[in-house]
């Protein structure tokens, strides 16, 4: 298992993402220890080219939500080396990116509250899906 709710299943979801993102882009994905808030540097010629956050869902929604504090730290390690942040999502019918400087649609209160405890329950950024890039 990676990180704290992370199962195999969907790290090698997450890294079959990655691979398609790797051959579309012409880098390499290098996982990033949980404090970077960030899956992956991506890296080109030996230097970190871009950051990389992977998501897969089973259903394609009007709207994703992303954490504020997540796309806050991501950005800001982005910016901090003078490189772009990507949010990369898996639908079923393909995969899509999004720029991280790209203002959200608006803000609310999300999470998995279901599934995991209440720290999983906090404000979000909600962005409309027609925002996104085919990758």
């Amino acid at each position: 298992m990676g990180r704290m709710w992370e199962t195999k299943e969907d790290l090698a979801r997450e890294q079959e993402v990655a691979d398609y993102a790797c051959v579309k882009w012409g880098v390499e994905a290098f996982k990033l220890p949980i404090q970077y808030h960030a899956d992956y540097a991506l890296v080109r010629d030996g230097k970190v080219a871009a950051l990389m956050e992977i998501r897969c869902r089973n259903k394609k929604y009007d709207t994703f939500m992303f954490s504020v504090q997540k796309r806050m730290h991501v950005r800001h390690i982005a910016q901090d080396l003078g490189v772009k942040a990507f949010f990369v999502i898996k639908f079923p019918d393909g995969i899509y990116y999004l720029d991280f400087d790209k203002e959200p649609d608006y803000s609310g209160i999300g999470g998995r509250n279901e599934l995991r405890d209440d720290r999983d329950v906090e404000i979000v950024y909600h962005y409309n899906v027609n925002r996104l890039k085919k990758l």
